[in-house]
């Protein structure tokens, strides 16, 4: 049988290290790794290739960095489409 678990951080230390900038280089750090893996999957030369970018928002219940990779034009989203070439870079 399987309960769930609520985890609450009360801690305003914790969301100041969630927030942190070495927290936010680490985040950084690991969106480019996808962003690249993405675009050396993509077959088009016209495009402008995939994108990451991040800030500090408010999410599950305190601030923290989150980094995005997103499309940039439709070559992209037509790459992620058809051959899920960012889904398959985060994996």
């Amino acid at each position: 049988m399987s309960k769930k678990v609520k985890i609450e951080f009360i801690s305003k230390g914790f969301e100041d290290i969630l927030c942190s900038e070495g927290a936010g280089q680490i985040c950084e750090q690991k969106a480019k790794e996808i962003e690249d893996r993405a675009n050396s999957g993509l077959t088009a030369k016209d495009t402008e290739g995939f994108r990451s970018g991040g800030r500090i928002v408010k999410a599950y219940g305190s601030k923290r960095w989150m980094y995005f990779i997103y499309t940039t034009d439709a070559a992209t989203m037509y790459a992620e489409k058809d051959d899920q070439t960012l889904s398959k870079a985060v994996n």
